[in-house]
């Protein structure tokens, strides 16, 4: 160290620390504390530890003036006046020295005995301006402020250490205190043990917010929600926490760990429905392609099939059956069965026994069907269309009806009897007749049990007990007509009659008118399978549901229009048909009364309607010779099968095949001469 004069004042340049002080060594001469700092080093130097302190408590870019450029305060020996001198970084190659028995340091760190006696400055004066450094690294601020040296000294001497602020940890200001404290054996006797002192301080802070933070937990029920979700204080040391600590640190854990499970369940989740939606998108896209293309193909060979039925090419059934297969709709299906119809259309002929064929029917079960004519009835087997039996009756059979087990058939005749006959062996069982009289009987109906059997001619209806062969009652029609019709409701309680103008409803059990629907001219009826409900067609076009025994009308289905011949219910009772003089076919929705379907593939007077086993298809007989069956509900063709130019009565569905989708539909023609025939006509619909 150099030392130079100048008149009236001295400068003093120094490159130690600002915090250096002079001590008096034992012969007198004054030495600086630095003298000390190679010891110091020996043992640890706090320097890095306050450093990792400004690191972690401070925020960025704390400033601190180097030691270079900082203000000093000079002190001249035996007077307390104190002088500001500022040192510059240029120095020249000399410097001077500093002048034994003087203090220097800058005024915001300076210590209080700094202040008054410099040979009281020591160790502990490097405590205090540490404490000061601290306080400003953490703070950001000085803990004195002024600008005069001597409010610095009152402030340094006297005044009251402000704290660091809330956010700090009492430990904190404890140990800041304590190393500004005002007296020298106040202070820490060394740096090492303030740095001590800080490190137990800044780890005592995350103890002491988990602690609060795990009351605040176990005061609020252990709430999941007041746990930790990461951060320091999950790893805070357990051995130094108590119980409730360390609950509160492994249950933050365990909801950490879940979390995290749950956000790796969300991400393979969101893989997985992107890679789904691409997958799915994928398929989409292939079956969209295949469907055009079998869209493409199956119109192509639509086309071809079209073309080829319009002029009559062998390759129409092929082409047709090859664009059904690729596109089931009924358009398709009606083509199709037109091009097949040739082929398909007539399974058998059964000629009539003598001139004309008046009616037809299956057995129940499907096995035989019986045909009538002018002089007899025949029973055929239903498969092979082998004749099984002739029934002799010597005059004109109009009428034949099975009991419904199919172990009585009952036929009415124009000789005035009634017969029933054991269709499994063709013997007959009864023969019912009244005295005096000598009826036609057009119609003839069971009663459901099988116990009574009634027979219509035009204004009259007998009743016979079928097992002792007794007559039971005798129904008269007021207003005859030459459209006879009878039947028994579904649970045998009612019977309505009608010969072509009103309809008279009776109770089974006294035979007593129970309801008179007014006419006029209704010409057919059926009743509702599934409960007391009567449907009604008239000559002008009306077409009502009725209930029975009250008589209202429950629906009033069509007001006019072209008289209607036939009428039907289905077998669910879902829905009722009625087919017109013009060849219109309507279904209604029995229970709201709402059209379901119409249609005309007929274009003449439909004589008969009925609906399949499974009400899904429904056949209407005409007089041009042909029948029609088509959708129910939707109204479109199945098929129209042409059958001899003769008049039509009858058409219906064999019940044995009604349950699955292959149906097998007979229609029976009346003619003038002997070749009168039966044509059971077989279709499928796949």
């Amino acid at each position: 160290m150099r030392r130079r004069r100048r008149a009236g004042c001295t400068r003093m340049r120094d490159r130690a620390p600002r915090s250096e002080a002079l001590q008096r060594d034992g012969g007198g001469a004054r030495q600086p504390v630095a003298a000390e700092a190679p010891r110091l080093r020996d043992r640890q130097d706090p320097g890095p530890e306050l450093g990792r302190l400004a690191g972690r408590t401070s925020p960025p870019r704390r400033r601190i003036t180097p030691r270079d450029v900082a203000t000093t305060t000079r002190i001249r020996p035996g007077s307390q006046a104190a002088h500001r001198t500022v040192t510059s970084p240029n120095r020249g190659k000399k410097h001077r020295l500093t002048r034994t028995g003087t203090a220097f340091g800058s005024r915001p760190y300076m210590s209080p005995e700094q202040w008054s006696d410099a040979q009281a400055v020591g160790p502990a004066s490097d405590v205090y301006s540490l404490g000061v450094v601290a306080y400003e690294v953490l703070t950001g601020r000085l803990p004195y402020t002024t600008d005069n040296s001597e409010e610095f000294y009152r402030l340094h001497r006297f005044a009251e250490l402000p704290r660091l602020g809330d956010r700090f940890p009492p430990d904190l200001d404890r140990v800041i205190g304590c190393a500004l404290a005002k007296l020298p054996e106040h202070r820490y006797r060394s740096p090492l043990e303030m740095a001590a002192e800080l490190r137990e301080a800044l780890q005592a802070q995350p103890r002491e917010r988990l602690r609060s933070l795990a009351r605040v937990w176990k005061d609020s029920a252990r709430s999941p929600v007041l746990l930790l979700r990461g951060g320091e204080l999950l790893h805070t040391p357990t051995e130094t926490v108590g119980e409730l600590e360390r609950a509160f640190v492994t249950a933050s854990h365990r909801r950490s760990a879940r979390v995290a499970w749950l956000r790796r369940c969300l991400a393979a989740s969101a893989v997985a429905c992107v890679v789904g939606a691409v997958w799915y998108r994928g398929v989409m896209e292939t079956r969209a392609a295949r469907n055009v293309t079998e869209a493409t193909a199956a119109q192509a060979e639509l086309e071809q099939g079209r073309s080829g039925l319009l002029h009559s090419e062998p390759d129409a059934q092929r082409h047709l059956a090859d664009a059904y297969r690729r596109d089931p709709s009924p358009s398709t299906a009606f083509m199709l069965a037109r091009a097949l119809q040739p082929r398909l259309a007539e399974k058998a002929r059964l000629a009539s026994s003598f001139e004309r064929m008046w009616s037809a029917v299956f057995s129940p079960s499907g096995k035989q069907l019986v045909t009538t004519d002018d002089r007899n009835a025949q029973i055929w087997d239903a498969q092979s269309y082998r004749l099984l039996f002739t029934l002799n009756h010597g005059n004109v059979v109009y009428h034949a009806v099975y009991s419904a087990d199919g172990t009585r058939l009952v036929t009415g005749c124009g000789d005035g009897a009634v017969r029933i006959w054991d269709p499994a062996t063709g013997v007959l069982l009864r023969e019912l007749r009244r005295d005096k009289v000598m009826p036609h009987y057009y119609v003839v109906a069971l009663s459901p049990d099988g116990k009574l059997v009634v027979g219509l001619d035009l204004g009259m209806a007998h009743v016979w007990d079928v097992d002792t062969g007794m007559p039971v009652a005798e129904l008269r029609d007021t207003t005859p007509s030459s459209f006879p019709s009878l039947a028994f409701s579904a649970d045998g309680r009612w019977l309505a009659m009608g010969t072509g103008n009103d309809v008279y409803v009776f109770d089974a059990h006294t035979w007593t008118v129970a309801r008179n629907i007014s006419g006029p001219h209704i010409h057919s009826l059926s009743w509702d399978p599934t409960g007391p409900h009567l449907l009604t067609g008239s000559r002008e076009g009306d077409a009502s549901i009725w209930a029975i025994p009250s008589g209202e009308r429950a629906h009033h289905l069509r007001e006019f229009g072209e008289p209607i011949d036939a009428v039907a219910c289905s077998p669910d009772g879902r829905l009722v048909g009625a087919g017109s003089q013009d060849g219109a076919l309507q279904v209604w929705d029995a229970t709201s009364a709402k059209i379901r379907s119409q249609s005309n593939h007929l274009r003449n007077k439909i004589l008969s309607v009925e609906f399949n086993r499974t009400s899904s298809l429904i056949a209407a007989a005409s007089s041009s010779g042909s029948v029609a069956v088509s959708e129910a509900s939707s109204g479109m063709p199945v098929t129209v099968l042409d059958g001899p130019a003769a008049v039509v009565r009858v058409a219906h569905f064999r019940p044995d095949l009604a349950a699955c989708r292959r149906c097998f539909l007979g229609w029976y023609r009346a003619g003038l001469g002997r070749d009168s025939t039966v044509s059971p006509l077989g279709f499928a619909v796949q």
